[in-house]
Parts: C-alpha cells; sequence; structure tokens
C-alpha cells in the first residue's frame, strides 16, 4: 500500500481520509488523551465496537427461552399473511438439479393446496397485485433472497429451502429487536467507559510532569489518528455493503491511492462480513 501511495497523485477521496485523521491527530496532540476519547471519531468507535459486539453476542439471546417465545409470537402474527408465508418455501431447478438463477439471485416457489392438488406458483409473481398483497409479496421474495439457500457441501451449509417465510420473518424480527436492545446497551456501557477513561487521563494534563505532559500529548496524538481512521473504515465498510460494485460512488473511492486501498482492502468489511454474513 505504501508504494501505491508513493507512487500515485492524490484524489479527492485521499485528501478527505487524510485530513480526517489530521484532525484526529491534532485533537490529540492538543488535548491529549482526554480529547483523544471524546468527539465524533470516539463516538463512531463506540458505535462500531457496539455492533461488533453485539454480533458476537446476539446468537445466545436468540437460543434462550425469551427468544423462543418471541419467535413463537411473531410466526403467529406472520401466519396470517397468506400462502407465501404459510408454505415451505423451494428453489427452483433445471432438469440437471442446478437452481435458476436471477442474476445474482435465486429464484423461488411455493406449493399451495388447491382442488385440483399441489399447485407451483413462483414467489416472484405474488409481489403482484392489491397494494398491501404486493408489499408481503415483495417482503416475503426480500426474506427467501436473505435466507432460504440450497445446500452446500464444500462450506457444510445444510440448506434452508423447505421453510416457512414465516418462522424465517418472525427471526428475523426477533433478532432485529435483540440488535436494537443490545446495540442501545453497548453504547451506553461504552460511552460510559470512554467517559471514565477521560478523566483518568485528564490527571495526566493535569500533572507537574512535563515528561508526563508530553507523552500524554504524543500518545494522544497516536490515539486520535487512531480512532479517526477506524471511523474511516467503519464509514467505508457501511459504503461498500450498501453501494453496488462499479457504481460512481464505489469508483470514486476505488480510483484513490490511500483511500482505494483502505476501501478495496477495508478489515472492517471483512470482520462485519464474517460476523452478520
Amino acid at each position: 500500500m505504501l508504494t501505491t501511495l508513493m507512487g500515485a497523485s492524490f484524489a479527492a477521496a485521499d485528501i478527505i481520509v487524510l485530513v480526517l485523521m489530521a484532525l484526529g491527530l491534532l485533537g490529540g496532540l492538543i488535548g491529549g488523551l482526554e480529547r483523544a476519547f471524546r468527539g465524533i471519531f470516539a463516538s463512531l468507535t463506540i458505535m462500531l465496537l457496539s455492533l461488533l459486539i453485539v454480533g458476537l453476542t446476539v446468537a445466545p439471546l436468540l437460543g434462550s427461552s425469551l427468544g423462543g417465545s418471541l419467535t413463537d409470537t411473531f410466526t403467529g402474527k406472520t401466519q396470517g399473511w397468506g400462502d407465501a408465508y404459510t408454505c415451505p418455501v423451494y428453489i427452483n431447478r433445471a432438469q440437471d438439479g442446478s437452481p435458476i438463477m436471477d442474476g445474482d439471485n435465486y429464484t423461488y416457489y411455493i406449493e399451495v393446496q388447491s382442488d385440483g392438488g399441489k399447485k407451483v406458483v413462483t414467489l416472484d409473481s405474488l409481489a403482484d397485485g392489491k397494494f398491501m398483497d404486493k408489499i408481503k409479496g415483495q417482503i416475503a421474495v426480500r426474506l427467501a433472497r436473505r435466507y432460504i439457500r440450497p445446500a452446500d457441501a464444500e462450506k457444510n451449509f445444510e440448506g434452508t429451502e423447505g421453510q416457512t417465510l414465516a418462522g424465517v420473518a418472525a427471526k428475523a424480527i426477533t433478532t432485529l429487536i435483540f440488535d436494537v436492545v443490545l446495540f442501545i446497551v453497548y453504547c451506553i456501557v461504552l460511552g460510559i467507559l470512554f467517559k471514565l477513561l477521560r478523566k483518568l487521563f485528564n490527571r495526566l494534563a493535569e500533572s507537574d510532569s512535563g515528561a508526563i505532559k508530553f507523552t500524554n500529548k504524543i500518545l494522544g496524538a497516536v490515539v486520535g489518528a487512531g480512532l479517526a481512521l477506524i471511523a474511516v473504515l467503519f464509514i467505508f465498510a457501511i459504503i461498500k455493503s450498501a453501494v453496488p460494485d462499479g457504481s460512481k460512488v464505489a469508483n470514486f473511492f476505488e480510483s484513490a491511492s490511500f483511500a482505494g486501498e483502505l476501501y478495496k482492502n477495508n478489515p472492517m468489511s471483512k470482520v462485519m462480513t464474517k460476523i452478520f454474513g
């Protein structure tokens, strides 16, 4: 990355990233560690750490009696949304057994019981009709694309075909509730921890020792720049997950030298993908 940085001209994205890191560095250099642990970069770091901890701790809650109870409650409510949610969902397959794709997405169908026996209905066709039926159908398609997958022997994945979307939707709603509650709790806890650290580091700034004050400012500059970099990586991870490759926004960052390296090889994106999928 250093070779790329030295051999390339700076783009607007590079300037933005370097200015943000410089602000973090100067803030820490001027105010020491106490200043480095407050402000926008510290707040974004708290949010990022909270998200990562949520991803690591939500599974036990989902498997608890409370998680099971909430999932059962939401399953009962979503079962009234029609056949798309009460019938098992399967992936459309060709004669050779390979999945039929629509671009990068699988296509799905359900088997609806009728007077003449079972009738095959594609999930996409349920996204048409009246307004509310269309909304429920579109949600069903999105849920299927997110949660219904074929088995994958190489990844030791058993597959999720044959599930009802009522159960899938209920689990998604329960997961969202736990995610939001845990995120708020962790943000509060980490915010308190950062506040305690600021009080501790404030004593360093008030020390009579010149060496301690100097060390405080140097460490503040390092931590400030580090938190600014973490904030940038966090923002890049969000952008990369929301913006398709090849778009103008993606090209804006990828065409840069320093920022481009961070955007394309963002360790934060890899960690969040591993945790959240």
